[in-house]
């Protein structure tokens, strides 16, 4: 009967030992919850601005590629019809040089 009354003196020490470590991981899990709670409105403002950031990103793309392309359409166009800058560039008749002088 004593070794009964022993085990369980033992299980019951390990018992308050596992209850205090389950009460403390309760009280930490409440604690992360609540901050959680607090910070959950600021993780969802940066996430919209994030948000707002990538469409602003990729407009900026968008409207970058168009110009390129309207570029290399007016480039094209100014080539084709030889304007600008893109006039073949007429040679001047050389003058002839008398080889004698009078």
């Amino acid at each position: 009967m004593e070794k009964y009354e022993n085990d369980l003196a033992v299980l019951n020490v390990s018992l308050e030992e596992l209850y205090a470590a389950l009460h403390k991981d309760r009280q930490r899990s409440k604690y992360l919850q609540d901050v959680i709670k607090r910070h959950e409105p600021i993780v969802m403002e940066e996430r919209r601005l994030q948000s707002l950031e990538d469409k602003k990103e990729l407009l900026r793309q968008r409207q970058r590629r168009a110009s390129v392309r309207i570029q290399a359409w007016w480039r094209g166009t100014m080539v084709r019809k030889e304007l600008g800058r893109f006039r073949p560039v007429k040679e001047k008749p050389h003058k002839a040089k008398n080889s004698k002088k009078k």
